[in-house]
């Protein structure tokens, strides 16, 4: 007898991952009692999306205590702390030497093809998602896929900007490609695997002091977990 699997998906213009997040750790809780899943997104929907900085209140029926109310509130981070709820530097700073982020993050400015490459679908991710915020206040106005299937892997051909994540297990699909153009950044091996013209591209006094920056959070980055909001900030 074959399980049926289901799959639970948000799609929002909202930068909320900590209280989509809440929200699907809920409707896993709720495990196969579809009413109960209903009921808590009917709610949900139903309700204004909050302002940055407040939360919407949900009142449902418990589903584990017949008769029993449940209140639940998901919050949604303030525009300070956006920033904070779903980027993780840390995984960045310690695979790639600061000189090399500079690089990386020249590339971004200029609008370059970025690949980065990795056999950790969660490195591979964070570490995307951390190169991109690094351009904050900007914002990468082009494609972005955070992890490209191989299926796809000829989408790096094409002539416009955009930054992918690939499994190094579609690297020899990627390598039948023309990647003359392309920043290939191999994240577990922490450098680049073409040429990257773009370290020059800075004037030298703001490379150095963005140099040193990035000097002084990878240092943090490889004695902790995470960085606080100060050190994310200052970077």
């Amino acid at each position: 007898e074959v399980e049926a699997l289901s799959v639970s998906c948000v799609l929002s213009a909202h930068t909320c991952f900590g209280m989509f997040r809440l929200l699907l750790d809920e409707v896993e809780a709720r495990g196969t009692k579809k009413a109960a899943i209903a009921d808590l997104l009917y709610e949900l929907l139903a309700a204004p999306v909050p302002q940055p900085g407040e939360a919407v209140a949900v009142t449902t029926v418990s589903f584990r205590e017949p008769g029993v109310v449940d209140h639940m509130a998901f919050a949604r981070p303030s525009r300070d702390d956006e920033l904070f709820d779903h980027v993780d530097f840390v995984p960045l700073l310690r695979a790639v030497e600061p000189a090399d982020v500079v690089t990386l993050f020249a590339s971004l400015l200029v609008e370059r093809r970025v690949v980065f490459s990795s056999d950790s679908l969660g490195t591979l991710s964070n570490c995307v998602n951390a190169a991109l915020s690094l351009l904050r206040p900007l914002m990468w106005q082009y494609i972005f896929i955070p992890v490209l299937p191989q299926a796809m892997i000829s989408f790096c051909c094409s002539p416009i900007p955009f930054v992918v994540g690939i499994l190094n297990s579609a690297m020899d699909a990627l390598r039948k490609q023309p990647i003359d153009e392309l920043v290939l950044l191999d994240i577990d091996q922490g450098e680049f695997l073409t040429e990257t013209p773009d370290e020059d591209l800075i004037p030298a006094l703001y490379r150095e002091r963005l140099l040193e920056g990035v000097k002084a959070a990878s240092a943090k980055a490889r004695k902790h977990k995470s960085l606080t909001r100060d050190q994310v900030r200052a970077l």
